[in-house]
């Protein structure tokens, strides 16, 4: 025999879907009919012309008309231009990925410590100061 409290508990979870499920349809229920269709009537009221609907909208633009007087309006003629300067940028660097003088100095410094100690264990520091010693030596050819 199956106890209570599991029989409302499968009744409860068999229902809640159908019902949810049953509301949706019901309240959602499209009556306009189908999104897209294609009518004689649709089909008909269509420009066979495809210069149609451009002399249309061009009609539309030739009956704009614009009142000059809006040029001569003190209004008009208070507006004032205002212009910002903007200064020409220097460029600091011809290669952006050269350090700069002060990294330069750091490396060095950093070089001579390191060969100054005798130590041989930073040695990719020491090609890295080498590999930017060359290149800063050929880019100021």
């Amino acid at each position: 025999m199956i106890p209570k409290q599991l029989m409302i508990d499968i009744v409860v979870v068999l229902s809640v879907p159908v019902v949810i499920i049953g509301g949706y349809m019901m309240w959602f229920r499209d009556e306009s009919g189908p999104l897209l269709s294609a009518s004689s009537e649709m089909l008909q009221t269509r420009p066979t012309d495809p210069g149609a609907l451009t002399r249309v909208a061009l009609q539309k633009l030739n009956s704009i008309s614009l009142d000059a007087s809006l040029f001569r309006d003190p209004a008009f003629l208070a507006l004032q231009t205002y212009t910002v300067p903007i200064p020409e940028a220097k460029l600091e660097r011809e290669y952006p990925f050269t350090p700069t003088p002060e990294i330069a100095e750091m490396l060095k410094r950093a070089k001579a410590s390191v060969s100054a100690k005798g130590n041989t264990a930073p040695a990719k520091a020491e090609s890295i100061s080498t590999k930017l010693d060359l290149l800063k030596s050929t880019t100021a050819r």
